[in-house]
């Protein structure tokens, strides 16, 4: 009985070294990972949310991927282990997407310049029980509709703001 419980135990001490093996290579070696990728409609671009893995806490990085290679364009970096992205959501017609910030604000993307056009608060910062959900453009792309949920009392209001 013993031995069982001396093998179970240097079987999870040598399990446990090699995970945290694995996280430190990914921390010293730059690596990353995708959090969210939103094919466009016209399934020419790809939009991602990379996490850099950092031991201080997410890092994540924006971009556009052209569909079929592997070039990527980094459009933006978040502020890391301050920001965050959950959602990205394309226009109707491929030409912009939308990256959902913090749950309160959104970053607009120019798919082909992979630029940003704008940025726009959805829901005021200093109510912190206000969090912005589902996102999604428009039908003719020149709105951007969202749920504006209030945490505390359970229920979500559809909004839409202009770009």
């Amino acid at each position: 009985m013993r031995s069982v419980r001396i093998r179970a135990t240097l079987t999870l001490a040598i399990v446990c070294a090699a995970v945290a093996c694995a996280f430190a290579v990914g921390f010293t070696s730059g690596g990353s990972r995708i959090v969210v990728r939103a094919p466009s409609p016209d399934g020419r671009w790809a939009a991602s949310v990379r996490d850099r893995l950092e031991l201080d806490g997410p890092h994540h990085v924006l971009a556009i991927e052209a569909t079929g290679t592997r070039s990527r364009l980094e459009v933006t970096e978040l502020a890391p282990d301050m920001q965050w992205c959950t959602e990205a959501t394309w226009a109707p017609d491929s030409s912009h997407v939308a990256f959902l910030i913090n749950n309160q604000h959104i970053v607009v993307i120019d798919a082909s310049a992979a630029s940003k056009v704008a940025e726009v608060e959805l829901v005021r910062r200093d109510v912190s029980s206000l969090v912005a959900r589902r996102l999604r453009f428009s039908t003719d792309g020149r709105r951007v509709e969202y749920d504006a949920c209030d945490t505390q009392q359970g229920s979500c209001d559809v909004r839409q703001v202009p770009l």
